[in-house]
């Protein structure tokens, strides 16, 4: 059954993934978070802990055509997009498009294929079309990428290039589950329940428009997360290899619009863009040597940026205004 209610529709999207992908309540709301927001979210962990499934049950939940594309090292990038071919009964070209005219794509263990057929979805997933001999061709309004990754230091693996890691939205790192979860996988292993729809795409467009534009966003916050960038900008040489993109900044205001909502709120608080910010920052930055000889990681160097820019905001009850009636 499918709802137009936003809170009942969240409410039961979280309620039936959890049936079936166990001890992931935060991945469940990051498609949410990517896909409303208008971005792609990147999945980076090991073999088996449920990137594929939950991709696929999202999909379902969501109602949206979905297409699984492999990524291995003899993949071509006309195999994702398609390419022109010759019909000798008509004696001419036809176009045959490829997989990634869907709405959700799957692009299973993406850092498997060589940077050559990573870079086909450059274009798609920035521009929302594609170019095949000198044609652009509109992709669905939609186009919605998830993509797996194994860590860098499996057999056979790529390193993604920056400006396809600058494409995604948020990333998310799953990890092995605790011995309760797991214990409690192995008792629903068997389990054939099957998750239907749960909206239309059209309630989608509309959630989508509606986060974005109808979420009241304090130019102090926009500041705020001016100065967490620029943070991050100054310590290029020293503590990262490079900057941060004005994409980052765009991702975080996003992404933040469609937290709110998730949480019951029309306007952004500056926790929003606190909780946000390693989603949207830990695929991008990279340390530099003397960083990572210094014990530095990732993870807490984000931490350290968000500790030493204060926050310049009203209490939140100078926000009662915006609130829902």
């Amino acid at each position: 059954m499918t709802s137009t209610d936003f809170p009942q529709f969240v409410s039961d999207f979280k309620t039936k993934l959890k049936e079936h992908i166990f001890g992931q309540e935060e991945l469940i709301e990051i498609y949410l978070l990517g896909l409303l927001a208008g971005g792609h979210i990147l999945l980076v962990g090991p073999p088996g802990v449920a990137k594929t499934k939950s991709a696929n049950l999202a999909a379902t939940a969501l109602g949206l055509p979905f297409k699984r594309i492999q990524f291995t090292s003899d993949l071509l990038p006309s195999d994702i997009l398609g390419a022109e071919v010759y019909d000798p009964k008509e004696r001419e070209f036809t176009l045959r498009k490829g997989p990634i005219f869907s709405s959700f794509i799957l692009a299973d263990e993406i850092n498997r294929a060589p940077p050559k057929v990573q870079s086909a979805l450059l274009e798609c997933m920035q521009e929302g079309q594609v170019t095949i001999a000198n044609a652009s061709l509109p992709l669905d309004d939609l186009f919605f990428v998830v993509a797996t990754m194994n860590p860098y230091d499996g057999v056979g693996t790529y390193t993604l290039p920056d400006a396809m890691l600058d494409r995604f939205i948020l990333s998310y790192e799953l990890g092995y589950p605790s011995m309760a979860t797991e214990a409690k996988i192995l008792e629903n292993a068997i389990s054939h329940e099957q998750i239907t729809a749960l909206c239309t795409h059209a309630n989608i467009q509309k959630w989508k428009q509606s986060c974005q534009e109808e979420t009241f966003v304090d130019p102090k916050i926009f500041q705020y997360i001016v100065r967490l960038i620029e943070t991050f900008r100054r310590q290029v040489g020293t503590k990262f290899t490079h900057g941060i993109s004005t994409r980052s900044a765009l991702a975080l205001a996003a992404t933040a619009k469609v937290l709110a909502r998730i949480r019951g709120r029309n306007f952004v608080i500056p926790e929003d863009i606190k909780y946000l910010l390693p989603f949207v920052l830990s695929h991008r930055i990279r340390l530099s040597f003397g960083a990572i000889s210094a014990g530095e990681t990732i993870a807490k160097s984000i931490q350290d940026v968000l500790n030493s820019v204060p926050v310049e905001h009203d209490s939140i009850s100078s926000y009662s205004r915006f609130l829902f009636s």
